[in-house]
């Protein structure tokens, strides 16, 4: 039974190499590696979020024109569509990973939910 069990591992994991989800996430990946724009905004963006994050472990926020700085910077990444692709590209190989890990929680739990909230998948957004 083991075997069998590892044996349809490897079926599952030859599904999800061959997945648009995950050929999507490569292409994309490989989209942002290469933009030298997309990377400098990155950069840029993790340094506010850094600062940021110093800020309020030291009781403190950003000053106006800082936090104005760090939601430009925040602007400019969303709209950045070499970024936005890769994002979005990101959450659908997430979502399904998710669904696969859940759908396996829920197979070894005897086909009952794993949701935390009770409810089944309709109940959150968190498996997909």
């Amino acid at each position: 039974m083991s075997q069998e069990i590892i044996d349809q591992a490897r079926v599952l994991s030859d599904l999800i190499a061959a997945s648009e989800d995950l050929h999507n996430l490569r292409k994309f990946e490989a989209d942002l590696a290469n933009d030298p724009v997309a990377q400098e905004l990155i950069g840029v963006y993790q340094e506010w979020q850094a600062k940021e994050a110093k800020a309020r472990r030291d009781g403190k926020e950003l000053s106006a024109e800082e936090q104005a700085q760090y939601d430009s910077v925040a602007r400019q990444v969303e709209k950045n569509a070499t970024i936005s692709s890769y994002l979005e590209a990101q959450e659908n190989f997430s979502s399904l990973m998710d669904s696969v890990s859940y759908l396996i929680m829920k197979g070894i739990n005897g086909g009952s939910d794993t949701c935390e909230t009770g409810g089944g998948c309709d109940s959150c957004s968190g498996c997909g």
